[in-house]
């Protein structure tokens, strides 16, 4: 039996396209929902730009068809419901406000299943809703189906493999790629995590070899972990031999840090070893998306005047 979706507020904000996640199923969206998504779609950042870019998607299906009574998704062939009913502080235990947004969403789960006799599921991340719709006897899941695949490009792999492999990559310092020809083609500058469960070697496919990756410091700085070499030696390369870096991670994992390191490196003198680099840069250049350009920039240009006033 096919069954009904209703979509948390949070799971639009994170997945505009997440109305096309659920196969051939009935996906809801609430008249909450469309009220808080309206709220958010003046915010600056991916919040603002994923309420208004879900707002464009329901502004195509709505010319589609009657969203009270259903539109059909061709994409999925399932079909897109908009409740605005079905709120009420009777479906709730007492002690839940029905005048919280997520206490509404839950009174309408619980609503829809009452008047279609179908199986209706929540969907959220967010851990507490989850906990108070399960108290109320809605089941709940998350969503998942925006995450990366494992086989998406990366810019990194890991690959279990021998301890010879290992050993012999340390001794010659370069491996033919043809021995894993059981993985997908590598791609240049990616680089690799050879390992065989104790032991690991840093790689790089670079000029259709597989090369163990050198140990590498920027104006002074030492990288403390895997990604933070891959990331290093990605700045540090030639312009003609990787032209743009793109680095993506949570904050406080050193991308800024390391940037402004190489940056550094490559166009003052290194008071460390005493060393010009041989890159004649003379400038740097430090840029941020002009949607957020009147908030704070953070820790950014603390690193570089500190970085500078120790060159004074």
């Amino acid at each position: 039996m096919k069954k009904y979706y209703v979509l948390d507020t949070n799971i639009l904000l994170q997945s505009p396209r997440a109305i096309y996640g659920f196969e051939d199923n009935t996906v809801v969206i609430t008249g909450t929902t469309l009220q808080e998504l309206d709220s958010k779609k003046n915010l600056d950042g991916e919040i603002g730009y994923n309420a208004r870019q879900t707002a464009r998607i329901l502004e195509d299906i709505r010319k589609m068809g009657n969203l009270i009574k259903g539109v059909k998704l061709k994409e999925t062939g399932g079909k897109l419901i908009f409740e605005p009913n079905e709120v009420s502080q009777e479906n709730l235990p007492e002690g839940f406000d029905i005048k919280k947004p997520d206490n509404r969403i839950i009174s309408s789960c619980i609503g829809i299943a009452r008047k279609t006799k179908r199986a209706v599921i929540l969907v959220t991340n967010d851990i507490m809703m989850r906990i108070a719709a399960a108290v109320c006897g809605v089941e709940v899941q998350e969503y998942k189906n925006d995450q990366i695949k494992e086989s998406a490009y990366m810019g990194y792999r890991e690959i279990k493999t021998s301890r010879e492999i290992i050993d012999e990559i340390y001794k010659n310092q370069s491996l033919n790629p043809e021995i894993f020809s059981d993985e997908s083609p590598f791609v240049a500058n990616e680089y690799i995590t050879l390992t065989d469960g104790n032991t690991s070697a840093l790689c790089v496919y670079r000029d259709n070899c597989i090369r163990l990756l050198k140990d590498t410091t920027a104006f002074g700085i030492r990288p403390q972990n895997r990604l933070q070499r891959f990331a290093l030696d990605a700045l540090l390369a030639p312009a003609d031999e990787i032209p743009l870096v793109i680095l993506r991670g949570p904050a406080g994992t050193a991308k800024t840090f390391l940037s402004m390191a190489a940056a550094l490196d490559k166009t003052y003198t290194d008071e460390f070893t005493r060393q010009t680099s041989s890159t004649s840069y003379d400038k740097i250049y430090i840029g941020r998306a002009n949607v957020s350009s009147d908030e704070a920039f953070g820790f950014l240009p603390a690193l570089a005047t500190e970085a500078l006033n120790r060159l004074m």
